[in-house]
């Protein structure tokens, strides 16, 4: 029996190494990550987002693909920088707590013995985006195509899965923000079309493309002792997924437009698993060994997205909300997190100060879907305050237009503090960690028998924990970001 737990330990080794080669096969492009938290187009980050109602370029791909009437033909690009100190602060952790050393057959390996030490997270560092985009009509008047992509340039995000209970102690041993940081340092792609059915109606269809993978490989072992030495083949495919998008635009007035959005929820998934035949072990029944794997990353939520916008003279005031449902968001291991549907409420202004020059402002409150994490898990996520600004300038050149925009966002995640709750049973006892366990639970087991003197451990009473989130922590920070976009629309 320990000759295969020492497989399934080299299974998870060679898996790991073919997850990475998925990650990299299928980083080109993916959801809307980007899109989602700074803004799609220098127009809509700057007014905060608010854009369902009125976006008129190639940013409608992402807002609203019915929007894409209200415009011209047009190309654009434009770059975004962002930095910023985002981190998690782990709380110090009390003597006694650590998983003591009950030799080689203990349940869990001391916590002395820790590859990495408990420790703080730093968020991500400064990073590029370069997006672009195209709206046209092919010579039909009331028919609008449109597309928009981004692809990062430079960043230090990693996309990685992580555990968040104690296992994550074998691991990194550090917490991770879930839903603010490297998922949003992707590429993007986004397309559709746009139909104005009336004057007063249109209607608009795309899709958002993610790439997925499956992956099939095969591990032998030769030497149960020896498990520097393995031999790996690793079976790769990348197909193609596709996230259905939808919008609606309605002018019941002239001045006044009402607007409705979907985007379907959509993830990068790696899919597939293991097959481990190790030498000496071929009689066993379950020979050869399966280890499944089933991950999620850059994960984007169902959201419905309701908007309006007024328009009198040089002022345009637009408010949209959106609903994101999270409740069904699964989390790098396709665990069911237990988050919360939210409401998001985005503001935005334009005045036209000068003929063809435009100020803009904009806010965003988003409450975190994350509840408390008071027991076992350590999924981390703040409340996000954003405001922006910006400017756009035009110059006509006969029937065509240049465009020249810029904004400015500064996102403040609202500080949390998180106290672990004890966990405890009536009679003083912790639960051991199980699944379907919720609470703080004991990794030694009050009742271990010390296989030497065949007593229960004394070191083993109480709680004995490397959960990383223990006793607590806090999170928080900023993140500052600058954009720039040239247009030309024709």
């Amino acid at each position: 029996m320990r000759g295969f737990l020492s497989a399934r330990r080299v299974g998870r080794v060679a898996g790991g190494g073919a997850l990475a080669v998925g990650v990299l096969a299928a980083a080109p492009a993916s959801a809307s990550g980007p899109f989602d938290v700074y803004g799609a187009g220098a127009r809509g980050s700057a007014m905060g987002g608010a854009m369902s109602s009125h976006a008129s370029a190639f940013d409608a791909a992402y807002y609203n693909l019915a929007a894409l009437t209200l415009g011209r033909s047009a190309l654009g690009a434009g770059i975004v920088g962002t930095a910023g100190n985002q981190a998690i602060r782990l709380s110090d952790r009390p003597a006694g707590y650590d998983i003591p050393d009950l030799g080689e057959s203990g349940p869990a390996i001391p916590g002395d013995q820790r590859l990495r030490q408990r420790d703080d997270t730093d968020g991500i560092g400064p990073s590029a985006i370069l997006y672009g985009g195209a709206v046209s009509n092919l010579g039909f008047e009331r028919l609008r195509l449109g597309a928009i992509a981004a692809i990062p340039l430079a960043t230090s995000a990693e996309q990685q899965s992580h555990f968040v209970d104690e296992r994550e102690q074998y691991t990194t041993n550090q917490l991770h923000f879930e839903l603010f940081g490297a998922r949003f340092e992707h590429a993007t792609l986004m397309l559709g079309a746009a139909y104005a059915v009336t004057d007063w109606l249109s209607l608009g269809a795309g899709l958002s493309y993610m790439p997925s993978t499956s992956l099939s490989n095969f591990v032998y072992v030769d030497s149960v002792v020896d498990l520097s030495e393995i031999d790996l083949n690793v079976g790769l495919s990348v197909p193609s997924s596709f996230r259905p998008n939808f919008g609606l635009l309605v002018t019941p007035t002239e001045g006044v437009r009402l607007a409705m959005t979907f985007r379907e929820r959509q993830s990068l998934l790696l899919k597939g698993g293991n097959e481990i035949q190790v030498r000496g072990l071929q009689d066993n029944e379950e020979f050869p060994f399966v280890q499944p794997v089933d991950i999620r990353l850059m994960s984007s939520p169902r959201q419905f997205v309701w908007g309006a916008s007024w328009s009198h003279r040089d002022l345009t005031l637009a408010l949209d909300l959106t609903y994101s449902v999270w409740s069904d968001f699964r989390d790098t291991h396709n665990d069911d997190a237990g988050f919360s549907d939210i409401l998001t409420p985005r503001v935005g202004a334009e005045y036209a100060f000068a003929e063809g020059h435009q100020a803009r402002v904009g806010f965003v409150y988003e409450k975190s879907p994350v509840p408390e994490q008071t027991g076992r898990t350590n999924y981390v996520d703040n409340d996000r305050i954003v405001g922006s600004i910006g400017t756009g300038h035009d110059w006509a050149f006969e029937a065509s237009t240049l465009s020249l925009e810029w904004y400015g966002q500064l996102h403040a995640l609202v500080k949390r503090e998180t106290v672990k709750e004890s966990g405890a049973n009536a009679d003083g006892t912790y639960p051991v960690c199980a699944p379907g366990v919720s609470t703080v639970c004991d990794e030694v087991p009050d009742d271990y028998i010390d296989s030497v003197t065949g007593r229960p451990a004394a070191s083993a009473q109480g709680l004995q924990t490397g959960n990383p989130g223990f006793p607590g922590f806090s999170s928080g920070g900023w993140r500052g970001v600058l954009g720039v976009e040239v247009s030309w629309k024709f």
